[in-house]
């Protein structure tokens, strides 16, 4: 029997495969603005942590999009908001 560590997820913007712990969970809030957050329900998207070009080649690639499973009219809008967040989020850590 194998045994399990940690769940694996996929960011969207590599494609690479790590543990959850090393990436982040974005999910759209009710007017489609990304959040991060593990615990939201919803569809999620996960992104390495503090990596802009995982999020500049999630956005470029619409796999923001694809994981949502919506049409975003505004993707530089929503690259500059999880920017901002992350940063928010890094700031609010102790």
């Amino acid at each position: 029997m194998t045994m399990l560590t940690h769940p694996i997820r996929t960011c969207v913007g590599c494609r690479s495969r790590k543990e959850q712990q090393l990436l982040t969970r974005y999910v759209p809030n009710g007017v489609g603005q990304p959040v991060a957050s593990r615990t939201s329900s919803g569809r999620g998207a996960w992104i390495c942590n503090e990596s802009a070009t995982c999020i500049a080649a999630a956005t470029k690639t619409r796999a923001f999009d694809r994981a949502w499973k919506t049409q975003s009219s505004t993707r530089q809008a929503l690259a500059i908001k999880i920017s901002t967040t992350r940063q928010l989020t890094r700031a609010a850590q102790p």
